[in-house]
């Protein structure tokens, strides 16, 4: 195994744990995206709550206990714990991406 799957097995335990427990939550994000060069550091990584409309994602906003709560399942999901201090968690939404970069979401996060 690669470390790039290595890392990526971890990110997707992560934010699959993330989304069960948001909907636990009544947070209900349409995705969770991920990018980041991981291969060559793990701290490289920036994390997207995903949600449809900017005044939901306003609203997740107000709930700082959500993004301590995914910190806190990146970290149960096995990520390096020396590399999270880099890691990005941070919410977005669909309406804004379409807004700023007519949808493209290559450009949104370049």
């Amino acid at each position: 195994m690669t470390v790039r799957a290595e890392f990526d097995d971890i990110i997707d335990a992560a934010k699959g744990a993330m989304m069960t427990a948001l909907e636990r939550e009544g947070i209900k994000p349409e995705t969770i995206y991920h990018v980041g060069v991981t291969h060559i550091d793990p701290q490289h990584l920036s994390t997207y709550l995903v949600f449809a409309t900017t005044r939901e994602s306003e609203l997740a906003l107000t709930r700082q206990d959500v993004l301590d709560q995914c910190f806190a399942l990146l970290k149960g999901a096995g990520y390096p714990s020396g590399k999270r201090d880099g890691v990005n968690i941070g919410y977005v939404s669909i309406q804004h991406i379409e807004e700023t970069t007519g949808g493209n979401w290559y450009l949104y996060f370049k």
